[in-house]
């Protein structure tokens, strides 16, 4: 049996966004089947909407995702920079241990990139995550009308002309 992951575009996850992960149980010998994209697959489901990736005309909202773990960094004062070398959810397991192909292993010093359900549960992962708040947002960020965090614009930075100075005259050409 093996553990695949999945995501689902069609359903809502717990913060209200589209895309909520599941698991797959399979056989390591499961049939690939020819998906709606053109490519080969498994044939999954998802377990909310009981969508099919199989459905041709929305099976592209449920894709295959790999699995990331959390590496831990050797001290909290190096998060994200030099991780101390095995996964959280199994200390056992060493990062940079060679692989044969297929078997790889994807893991990130990075909370907000990890996906794997065990590393999330870590103490190592809620540690840098604070108990589910990234360390990288030291300011509370201002909600919008929906109550989701407001994303500034490219307007919010630029400074207001000062009305004060005279316009700039323009460049005259050269002869």
């Amino acid at each position: 049996m093996r553990l695949r992951y999945y995501r689902c575009y069609s359903c809502k996850n717990d913060t209200g966004a589209f895309g909520k992960d599941f698991e797959v149980r399979t056989e390591d010998s499961a049939p690939l089947v020819k998906l709606p994209d053109n490519t080969q697959g498994l044939a999954v489901t998802c377990p909310t909407c009981q969508l099919s990736n199989l459905d041709p005309r929305h099976g592209g909202n449920v894709v295959s995702v790999v699995c990331v773990h959390f590496e831990p960094p050797r001290t909290k004062d190096t998060h994200g920079r030099e991780g101390c070398g095995h996964i959280a959810c199994d200390t056992g397991v060493r990062v940079q241990a060679h692989r044969p192909k297929g078997q790889e292993l994807y893991a990130s010093g990075e909370p907000l990139a990890v996906n794997c359900p065990k590393c999330k549960e870590s103490k190592a992962y809620k540690e840098m995550t604070l108990g589910g708040i990234h360390p990288s947002f030291d300011v509370p960020l201002p909600a919008d009308e929906k109550g989701g965090p407001l994303v500034p614009e490219l307007h919010d930075y630029q400074k207001p002309a000062d009305k004060t100075q005279p316009p700039a005259e323009p460049l005259k050409a050269k002869k």
